[in-house]
């Protein structure tokens, strides 16, 4: 079933869907005595207010949309920021009591790693690796814990760095979602574009609307309708999948037990 969402998703299957719906429609208008029975009733007056309807639905959406997006955005950067200024808290009270110790090269160790990330700027992270400062640090730190002189240093110094790593770690989660917001604007897009085609579609009904024209109008206003519908869905969606990982502390045998 998510497999399936997720073509439905996408841009190409949602254009083509919509259109084999729209040339059903026009070929039941054209080729069935129903079909042009109910063609011959068609008035223009009903056309626009259906159209203007859906045109009113799909604005309505966007607004809707773009508010989500826009906190959506806000939110992640709000986050981002003040994970940010906690990693720099961190860094400086790791720094501050490195620099409270006698010189050892177990001090000098952790000491270069704290400056290579304190060098971090905001733009940097995500790291995919954190540096061959950090690297000997884990590798002095293995062997450290092994030595009872040692073991209270490192020990102590794990306090420090592992928090650091959880905020990287934090930074790393913040920014995928970040790249994941572009989805929902992909389908604001969706939505100002199906508002433009309505609107045009209104136009051209306006200036060209006459018996030889009902079918293909009519036509043109269900693929529109067709593709409402699929963006509402590929919304709802997105919005689904947002929830379940803001949720992500619950399992999916969690979710299977409670449903």
């Amino acid at each position: 079933m998510k497999k399936l969402l997720l073509y439905l998703s996408r841009f190409h299957w949602q254009v083509i869907i919509s259109v084999l719906i729209a040339a059903i429609f026009w070929a039941w208008l054209m080729l069935c005595d129903a079909g042009q029975a109910s063609l011959a009733k068609l008035e223009i007056s009903n056309y626009i207010s259906v159209v203007t309807g859906l045109a009113s639905i799909v604005a309505l959406f966007c607004s809707v949309s773009f508010g989500f997006v826009l906190f959506q955005i806000q939110s992640a950067k709000s986050e981002r920021l003040g994970a940010y200024s906690e990693l720099k808290a961190r860094l400086h009270s790791f720094h501050s009591w490195l620099s409270s110790l006698e010189d050892s090269v177990e001090k000098d160790v952790c000491m270069a790693m704290v400056f290579e990330l304190e060098k971090l700027d905001l733009v940097d992270i995500p790291l995919t690796d954190y540096g061959q400062e950090y690297q000997e640090y884990i590798k002095a730190m293995d062997e450290g814990l092994g030595n009872k002189d040692k073991r209270e240093f490192y020990l102590t110094s794990i306090l420090y760095s592992g928090y650091i790593e959880q905020l990287l770690s934090r930074l790393g989660v913040i920014s995928i979602r970040q790249i994941i917001t572009k989805c929902f604007l992909d389908t604001l897009s969706k939505g100002f574009g199906l508002v433009g085609g309505l609107v045009l579609l209104l136009f051209i009904s306006l200036v060209a609307f006459d018996s030889s024209m009902k079918a293909y109008i009519f036509s043109a206003a269900v693929f529109f309708c067709s593709g409402t519908l699929l963006l509402f869905l590929e919304f709802s969606y997105d919005v689904y999948r947002q929830y379940q990982e803001e949720i992500d502390f619950v399992g999916p045998d969690s979710e299977s037990d409670s449903s």
